[in-house]
C-alpha cells in the first residue's frame, strides 16, 4: 500500500517517515527512508528501525518526533 501511495504521489521511499511498535511493522520500517520504533516497541522491531522515539505511543511519541523533524 505504501509503495502504491508513493507512486501516486510521485515520491520515493526516502520521502517516507514511518512509525511502528510491533513485529508487523518490520517491512514498513525497512521500506521507509526514516523508520522509527516507538519507545515502547517490541524488541523484535528494533533491528528494522533507524531510530527510536523518546516517547511512547501513550505519550504522543509520533507527534513529538514529527514536530522535532519538521519544525
Amino acid at each position: 500500500a505504501l509503495k502504491h501511495l508513493l507512486e501516486r504521489l510521485r515520491k520515493s521511499p526516502q520521502d517516507l517517515i514511518a512509525f511502528g511498535d510491533e513485529h508487523n511493522d518490520t517491512e514498513m520500517l525497512a521500506y521507509a527512508g526514516q523508520g522509527y520504533a516507538m519507545k515502547n516497541a517490541s524488541d523484535s522491531l528494533l533491528p528494522y528501525a533507524d531510530a527510536m522515539t523518546q516517547c511512547s505511543n501513550e505519550a504522543d511519541g509520533v507527534a513529538k518526533q514529527l514536530a522535532q523533524l519538521l519544525l
